[in-house]
């Protein structure tokens, strides 16, 4: 994260867990001294969503952006803003939906590479977190 600011790049952070994502905030602003709003799916209706980016984020100059990638699936073109991606959680195994939110990231008008961060993990830990996360139950 340090890195792709000290770059000049700004980072939109996926988590799925909402009950996460305000402590995640606090600890990135905490890390970085930027502030990281959240991007509230059920507080910032669809059509609205674009419009509070270029008010909250850019026109703020924000460079962090914590968000649940369903909030982002739906047409938001001025993501471009961002152009790295990290993704603190995995999207529950949905390929659709990671697709999708990356795809806000790497389109016409980025201006920079994008890059894309998956959740890190090593070794036995590494199997451990794929087989749970991608395993279906029932």
């Amino acid at each position: 994260m340090r890195r792709e600011l000290a770059e000049g790049r700004n980072v939109m952070v996926f988590c799925w867990h909402l009950e996460l994502m305000p402590r995640l905030a606090r600890l990135l602003e905490e890390a970085t001294g930027e502030k990281a709003p959240i991007l509230w799916a059920d507080k910032v209706a669809p059509k609205k969503r674009e419009a509070w980016i270029d008010k909250e984020i850019v026109g703020k100059g924000r460079r962090i952006l914590v968000v649940n990638p369903v909030a982002v699936q739906t047409g938001l073109n001025n993501l471009v803003h961002f152009a790295s991606v990290v993704w603190y959680e995995n999207p529950a195994c949905n390929p659709l939906i990671r697709r999708q939110a990356i795809g806000r990231v790497r389109r016409i008008g980025q201006n920079l590479q994008a890059r894309v961060y998956p959740r890190s993990t090593r070794g036995r830990c590494r199997r451990c977190c794929t087989g749970c996360s991608c395993t279906r139950s029932g």
